[in-house]
């Protein structure tokens, strides 16, 4: 499973935590890949630091019809699923059946 987030920055959420959680965590993706019998790879591109992925395919084209009002964007195995908000723990949790809690401070 192949999992993208496009944003415009940094996000100090739940949500951008969840994600950022699972694409640092190299054991849990360990964990999925013998469970799932396949790999989990995560990307996060952010506008402010790169403008690059953000000109190509699907993403351009949304970009050019919805402005920047469309980030954030999630895309799930290179189809867009979602514009404008981010998937919450509980949803990446089910996507990838796996167990993901957020402590907060």
């Amino acid at each position: 499973m192949k999992i993208e987030y496009f944003l415009l920055k940094e996000e100090e959420t739940e949500e951008f935590l969840a994600f950022e959680t699972i694409h640092e965590n190299l054991e849990l993706k360990n964990f999925y890949e013998k469970k799932e019998k396949q790999l989990l790879e995560t990307h996060l591109y952010l506008l402010n630091q790169t403008i690059q992925p953000f000109l190509e395919g699907d993403i351009l084209a949304l970009l050019r019809k919805a402005d920047l009002s469309c980030l954030p964007i999630v895309v799930i195995d290179n189809k867009i699923c979602r514009t404008g908000k981010l998937l919450s723990a509980e949803e990446l949790s089910n996507l990838l059946e796996i167990g993901i809690t957020i402590q907060k401070k």
